[in-house]
């Protein structure tokens, strides 16, 4: 895993616009898209500094798909293979999940990931708990670019939540036989 190196990063989104333009890409087309790069990590860097700001380490690790918040260690935990904008969107997401924090029984996200059990993962009650926090994660991430000026194409930024949210749904729509086929309370 590797910290964050704004200036590795602004470097990685220049070589793939030349090496888009070197390969026949329409040039204004690469521009364009570099131009957008650039923005992602300039709001990303912005994210991180908020993030460190409050004892949260980010690291990149290439093993990662999109993003992990661990609530005990607190870290977050980005994919170093996405696109720049992707990054950001899921930093905001992860950021999200900081912010809820650890909740109690009885609160709202108090049933989500802070007491989700093995055994509870495969309940349909906890996995709804679990979606209302990964909804109310998407919600906190995109208030905090608000509140920070971090620009996001919403449309982006919400295609990504959308992508993210079916993962979710999918997951809840899975029975599984949790010991004996009870897969509900």
């Amino acid at each position: 895993m590797t910290s964050f190196d704004v200036s590795a990063c602004r470097e990685r989104a220049h070589l793939r616009h030349e090496r888009r333009v070197a390969n026949g890409k329409d040039a204004a087309q690469s521009h364009k898209k570099y131009a957008r790069e650039l923005v992602a990590v300039s709001g990303l860097e912005q994210i991180v500094e908020w993030a460190l700001t409050r004892g949260i380490s980010v690291s990149f690790s290439s093993k990662e798909d999109d993003g992990t918040y661990d609530l005990g260690a607190r870290t977050i935990t980005l994919s170093s293979r996405s696109s720049p904008e992707r990054v950001l969107h899921y930093a905001l997401h992860e950021c999200g999940h900081a912010i809820i924090g650890q909740r109690l029984p009885g609160e709202r996200y108090g049933f989500g990931y802070s007491h989700a059990t093995a055994k509870k993962m495969y309940k349909v009650s906890n996995k709804i708990d679990i979606l209302d926090e990964e909804l109310g994660a998407w919600e906190h991430g995109r208030e905090l670019a608000k509140k920070l000026g971090v620009k996001i194409d919403i449309l982006s930024y919400n295609a990504t939540r959308n992508e993210k949210i079916m993962t979710y749904m999918k997951w809840i729509m899975r029975v599984h036989p949790y010991e004996n086929g009870a897969a509900d309370d």
